[in-house]
């Protein structure tokens, strides 16, 4: 297996320093990386002076006079607020419990577009509304939110604090929004940004439209060729997920998200409330965690896993989707669902699949996962043939524009930090209140709509009245239209 890498990015700094600016001797930046120059504030002389900064990821820095290296600071779960100043306009306040950090420039919304998924912010209310109930479980809830500004719809999850009673709920959260942080891929769900308040945490996240594989396994009867392209789609996104030295160990279809019901092909990879860093000593925060029906036999077993509990994880999917939405544990029990999880012994004589499929079936399924296949060799079995000269779109685009203009004063920095105060965005730039409202009810319907929209049609590829059944599942079939779509498999 290849060896995950990490990034010098990533890397955390002693908080218990000082002063904020912790030297790094870093020899390998990328040649991209671009020094803006902005006023920041000197907790030392207590003043401002104007300086060159860059921004990577979580780290910020600036070049060491007359020394190889960089001074670095590290703003990782920092509270990150825009703030003004009426001699030097706005800027950028980054809070820690040993530090604060303050930069003015003409640069600040686009610094706080790519640091803002790094940080916490508090006011979430002044920017988003909550809207339908999607989902909920022990500790969360699902919600449809609507961007107040932007008039744009995304997901968020609320983890109410009231329900944290242990100190280990609290590091679980934390520990799935670090690893959210870490992920840049198009088959992972994209973090925008997380806040925190003294009701909960609040983690906002693209929206989907298409529902869950789940819904579409239920509702639909998934041909072979449709079924190979989303498992490689899948299996794709978990070796980037591998990559980063993370272990999701709750895949399911329930945490599978379709972005868009015309576009089956396009899921993607949710739910890292049970992630975790790869550890050879198996010392984790949850060790024996997963679903009964989809965990690898190693974890019941109680015994060292790695990576490769993922795979066993997809490959029940792949079972689930080639059996007509059969499980390979078939009892209502759970109790014995647990007992034939446990012992790992699946029937693949109800499978009707080519012998490709079949064969990268029972290599996921595996019992033995010393003999079990990686995600990075199953990406490339013979039933992908074909497959890797699709186009793989990056998940790096465009920033999105922000909808807050500010007035950025270009004058000489004040001495002090009289008259420093946070601002809220400006409510000046919404809409009426009566048409928010008439917005956000036009909202509503329609993202309740997109949500019925596969139990109203026949097919996300046929129209109603065009129903093609299979004589076993009584499912509809999805009607084989991929060769008139694009080559564009994300």
């Amino acid at each position: 297996m290849k060896s995950p890498s990490k990034d010098f990015a990533s890397t955390q700094i002693d908080e218990k320093m000082s002063s904020c600016w912790q030297f790094k001797n870093i020899s390998n930046l990328p040649l991209t990386i671009s020094f803006d120059r902005f006023n920041v504030f000197s907790e030392k002389k207590k003043t401002f002076k104007e300086i060159e900064i860059a921004k990577m990821k979580n780290l910020i820095f600036k070049k060491k006079k007359n020394q190889t290296g960089f001074l670095i600071v590290d703003i990782t779960d920092c509270i990150i607020s825009i703030v003004e100043n009426n001699h030097i306009g706005h800027g950028l306040q980054f809070t820690k419990a040993s530090f604060q950090f303050l930069i003015f420039g003409s640069h600040i919304l686009d610094w706080f577009e790519s640091l803002k998924k790094y940080c916490y912010q508090t006011e979430f209310s002044n920017k988003y509304e909550l809207l339908n109930l999607i989902n909920r479980g022990s500790l969360y809830k699902l919600y449809d939110a609507i961007n107040i500004y932007e008039q744009t719809n995304y997901t968020v999850k609320v983890y109410e604090k009231q329900l944290l009673t242990k100190q280990s709920d609290i590091d679980a959260i934390k520990k799935e929004i670090s690893i959210f942080r870490l992920m840049n891929h198009p088959g992972v769900v994209n973090l925008i940004e997380v806040f925190e308040n003294e009701q909960g945490f609040l983690i906002v996240y693209d929206s989907f439209e298409g529902g869950t594989l789940s819904d579409m396994i239920k509702k639909y009867q998934i041909p072979e060729q449709q079924a190979i392209k989303i498992i490689f789609r899948l299996l794709d996104s978990l070796s980037y997920i591998h990559e980063q030295s993370v272990l999701h160990r709750n895949l399911k279809p329930e945490n599978i998200l379709v972005k868009n019901v015309l576009a089956p092909n396009n899921v993607q990879i949710s739910d890292f409330s049970l992630s975790d860093f790869f550890r050879r000593d198996n010392k984790y925060l949850f060790t024996r965690c997963g679903t009964p029906g989809y965990v690898a036999p190693e974890i019941l077993q109680d015994k060292s896993y790695d990576f490769k509990v993922d795979v066993y994880s997809l490959g029940v999917i792949l079972y689930t989707m080639l059996s007509g939405g059969a499980s390979p544990f078939p009892t209502k029990s759970y109790d014995e669902r647990i007992f034939l999880n446990y012992n790992g012994q699946i029937d693949f004589s109800i499978i009707d699949a080519s012998s490709d499929a079949l064969d990268l079936l029972k290599q996921m399924l595996e019992i033995n996962p010393q003999k079990r296949i990686n995600s990075f060799k199953a990406i490339w079995h013979p039933v992908f043939k074909g497959l890797h000269k699709l186009k793989i779109t990056s998940l790096d685009q465009e920033r999105r524009n922000s909808s807050i203009k500010l007035t950025i004063k270009q004058s000489l920095p004040p001495k002090t930090l009289e008259n420093l105060k946070l601002i809220p965005c400006p409510i000046n730039i919404l809409p009426p209140a009566s048409l928010q409202f008439q917005r956000r009810q036009k909202f509503r319907i329609a993202m309740k709509n997109n949500r019925q929209s596969l139990s109203k049609a026949s097919s996300p590829f046929m129209s109603p009245g065009r129903t093609l059944f299979t004589t076993q599942s009584q499912k509809p079939l999805f009607q084989n239209l991929f060769e008139k779509e694009t080559t564009q498999i994300y």
